[in-house]
């Protein structure tokens, strides 16, 4: 069992945005599927857990925007490559923008 701990707020959505940027280019290399990026990161129990943490609510909208990948394939299947790397675009704009300084606490545990 792998263990993730972050007691920073920073530290927690520079965390989350790695992970939608990995999962995202997943996505459109098509190495995992919706079903995977839904049980890692993109569902609404993860939003909701975000908001209890106070993750920035550009963040959590990418969470959200993820949560309609399953929509956006059956109804647009057209779109869902432009909108998965919308996603992605977003989230290294933000990572770029948060403060890069040096990491107190590694992020695994054992």
């Amino acid at each position: 069992m792998i263990k993730v701990s972050i007691n920073d707020n920073l530290e927690e959505e520079k965390f989350i945005l790695i992970t939608i940027i990995g999962i995202t280019e997943s996505l459109l290399n098509n190495t995992i599927t919706i079903f995977d990026a839904e049980k890692a990161i993109f569902s609404p129990f993860s939003v909701n857990l975000l908001k209890e943490q106070n993750i920035h609510e550009s963040i959590i909208d990418l969470v959200e925007q993820g949560c309609e990948l399953e929509d956006i394939e059956s109804l647009l299947p057209d779109k869902l490559n432009d909108t998965i790397s919308s996603i992605k675009i977003e989230a290294i704009k933000l990572l770029t923008s948060l403060k890069h300084g040096q990491s107190v606490e590694k992020w695994l545990i054992d």
